[in-house]
């Protein structure tokens, strides 16, 4: 768990909170107060990218037609 605060600790330098939104006495300024013991880098490493996000492929392929789909219950007459 202390490396998970870590990585939150380092994510408020980078994106600074303003002070009037933390309250005196919240756990939340107790824990930002700590020092980090880890560093934390947040810069996106090359080797992160698959292929098939370099080539432009979508994760969740489109509708083939308009209206595509499960269509409406089967109604009994």
């Amino acid at each position: 768990m202390d490396f998970i605060w870590d990585i939150v600790r380092a994510w408020v330098e980078k994106n600074p909170v303003n002070e009037k939104r933390i309250e005196k006495n919240v756990v939340a300024k107790t824990i930002l107060s700590h020092p980090k013991k880890a560093a934390i880098d947040f810069t996106i490493r090359r080797d992160a990218n698959p292929v098939s996000r370099q080539t432009g492929l979508v994760r969740y392929q489109e509708n083939p037609t308009a209206f595509w789909g499960p269509g409406s219950r089967a109604a009994v007459k």
